[in-house]
């Protein structure tokens, strides 16, 4: 097969284009190798047209661009190829180009005032024969016509022109067209939109929104930029007139502050146009009256340090934060905001105060207030996380409504006692200078981590827990100390054990809070554990808060060590049935009765013990028992001992002590 290339010359097709205000007529060819001359035959006469020849071929293909043709004539046209001896020609083609509508550009517009804008445009003939009339037409909806009121009659000439249109409306934004009318009918240009822009009292602050929103870079404030502003943060130390920002009702942020206390220029505003705001700053500013009615979508609102004495509030928002701190409040209405997390009031002459029911607020500031009895406000707030409350709490505000409350400042307040027990999770404690407390328990407390009971000149006793570490009162003290120096601490031990925990909760727990205090077990005098409900103790520790104990029973539990040095009272002890491997009876000098039966002691002191008179040691691995200081003793037991070689006992008793043992075992009598 030959490729077209070098093949035979042919004339693959032809065609005809308008473009604008010109005719191309385009061929292509097979061939072209062989091709010597080529071009079109172009003409309204059929039978006589006129040669045109073409210089450039490309790809296979040539063109020939008219212009000056007329619409609504017949033209006709064919094409041809020669190889210098032989010449092709195509069929031949007809071709009337249709009338066309006149060809418009509408410049953009540059030259605007607040009163008056200019407009240029451009109106080119394409094949669109004499122009009638053109103009402009605008309004405020998309795609103005001529048959709308506001519209120039320009001229009836193709060209540029240049129309100035005023008495247009500040802020508003407005759609406009270029039209030109010919015998076809009307057409219109692209449609522009333009507005005469909003403008603002201050200078400084007009460039600021326009930094912030000039989305074209116009130098002007359309009131489509306007409403696209979400947020605007100015200071208004020097500013008091913020006229225009009306337009900007897309505001969700609005902070317009002074800079320092009472430093900023507002006086007044109006919010009623922002009903998508959120979050409003006003502080530090002179206002006294505020209308929030409209504003149903607030979220936070902070409102501190100006002279409010009326604050309207909307029906209903999703509101979290609220700071009317430092203003000239007497009454506050925020129960219809459920959502409320954080509400300062301080310092304003509050004498009430309704928050909603069971409101999920977590940060509660009364400083500086004259509320008084917080029992309402914490049957409330039992979500409240942080209370701050000097020279307010009393001895009859209870604080067990606030089981979620985890720091509370309340210095300088008159309550003599105060119950922390169901504040588990208080981490901070601030009460200085409460100069009526005498005793403070924070046992139950353990996750505090700042207490500060400076100046509480009464405050006697702090009763806490071993290892609990607080800066200030029982840690670091050679950085600083918060507490008086008078004032002793008492520990509390931590109950390692679950079943021993859960047997002295059941005995001795006598306030019901789930923990045994210092204070509850001091005058506790006899401890009976049955190992048929509480079983499977390994650990007495804790046992070391019980001072006054004089009677103690374990049997058959898993107790490897027990250690008597912290009670010097005890007088009877039994531990049998325990895999017991060491005992500490130092310091139980009144001692009278020991049952010590089945253990794994491979030895016992029984020196600090003078006073035992009763001794039942059966089945134990004793090598050696020295009962020496043991000189009241009555009934010694230590049959079934199989390494007990040895027992020495005090010449006092020897003659009227009754002893079981084995007969391998020797008694010494000694002094």
């Amino acid at each position: 097969m030959v490729p077209s290339l070098f093949g035979p010359p042919s004339i693959d097709s032809i065609s005809s284009t308008v473009e604008n205000n010109e005719v191309v007529l385009t061929c292509k060819v097979s061939g072209n190798k062989r091709i010597k001359e080529y071009g079109f035959k172009f003409g309204t006469e059929e039978e006589n047209l006129k040669k045109i020849i073409c210089k450039d071929i490309n790809n296979g293909i040539f063109s020939v661009k008219f212009n000056n043709l007329t619409f609504n004539v017949d033209y006709y046209f064919s094409s041809f190829i020669s190889n210098g001896r032989d010449e092709l020609s195509s069929a031949v083609k007809h071709l009337i180009i249709p009338q066309q509508s006149p060809q418009i550009e509408l410049k953009p517009i540059v030259d605007r005032t607040s009163e008056r804008i200019i407009v240029e445009y451009s109106v080119s003939e394409n094949f669109s024969g004499e122009l009638i009339l053109c103009g402009l037409c605008w309004g405020t909806e998309p795609s103005p016509t001529i048959e709308t009121t506001s519209k120039t009659i320009d001229s009836a000439q193709y060209g540029s022109h240049s129309t100035e249109i005023s008495g247009l409306t500040i802020g508003k934004t407005y759609y406009l067209r270029a039209y030109a009318i010919n015998a076809k009918g009307t057409v219109y240009s692209n449609e522009q939109i333009f507005y005469i822009p909003v403008t603002f009292a201050n200078k400084a602050f007009t460039e600021y929104l326009l930094s912030v929103a000039d989305a074209d870079k116009d130098g002007y404030m359309s009131i489509e930029e306007a409403r696209s502003i979400q947020e605007i943060k100015w200071c208004t130390d020097k500013v008091k007139d913020f006229s225009g920002i009306e337009f900007c009702t897309g505001l969700k942020k609005l902070y317009l502050f002074g800079s320092s206390e009472h430093s900023g220029k507002l006086s007044e505003i109006d919010l009623s146009q922002f009903l998508d705001l959120e979050q409003l700053d006003l502080r530090n500013n002179l206002l006294s009256t505020l209308n929030l009615s409209s504003n149903t979508r607030l979220k936070e609102l902070i409102l501190s340090n100006n002279y409010l004495n009326t604050l309207r509030f909307p029906s209903h928002s999703e509101l979290e934060t609220i700071d009317v701190s430092n203003n000239k409040l007497k009454t506050l209405n925020v129960s219809n905001f459920s959502l409320i997390k954080d509400l300062k009031v301080t310092g304003n002459p509050l004498s009430s105060m309704i928050l909603p029911l069971n409101c999920l607020i977590e940060s509660l500031d009364l400083e500086n207030t004259n509320i008084s009895g917080l029992n309402d406000i914490f049957k409330r707030a039992n979500h409240l996380k942080y209370l701050y409350a000097p020279r307010l709490l009393t001895d009859s505000d209870k604080l067990y409504l606030l089981p979620e409350l985890e720091e509370l400042h309340c210095p300088e307040s008159s309550f003599s006692t105060i119950d922390l027990r169901h504040n588990r999770l208080l981490k901070k404690l601030d009460i200085r200078n409460c100069t009526s407390l005498s005793e403070l328990d924070i046992c139950l407390n353990d996750k505090l981590e700042s207490l500060d009971c400076s100046g509480c000149s009464s405050l006697k006793t702090i009763y806490m827990v071993e290892n609990q570490a607080i800066d200030g009162i029982n840690a670091n003290l050679e950085k600083s100390s918060k507490k008086p120096e008078s004032t002793s601490i008492v520990y509390s031990a931590i109950i390692e054990d679950s079943e021993f925990a859960r047997f002295l909760t059941d005995m001795f727990d006598k306030n019901y809070d789930g923990f045994v205090s210092v204070m509850e077990a001091e005058n506790v005098e006899e401890m009976i554990i049955d190992n048929s409900i509480y079983s499977g103790i390994s650990s007495l520790h804790g046992l070391e808060m019980f001072r006054s104990l004089r009677k103690l029973s374990i049997p058959g539990q898993n107790i490897s060590e027990l250690d008597l040095s912290s009670n010097a009272l005890l007088s009877e002890l039994i531990c049998d049935n325990n895999p017991l491997s060491y005992i500490n009876l130092q310091e139980c000098s009144e001692l009278h009765l020991l049952y010590c039966q089945s253990t794994s002691l491979q030895s016992i002191d029984l020196s600090g013990c003078k006073e035992l008179e009763e001794a039942y040691l059966f089945n134990s691995q004793f090598t050696e028992l020295d009962l020496l200081k043991c000189s009241v003793l009555k009934v010694l037991d230590c049959s079934n001992c199989p390494k007990l070689t040895r027992v020495v006992i005090n010449r006092d008793c020897a003659s009227s002590v009754k002893i079981s043992k084995d007969t391998h075992t020797e008694v010494v009598i000694s002094n």
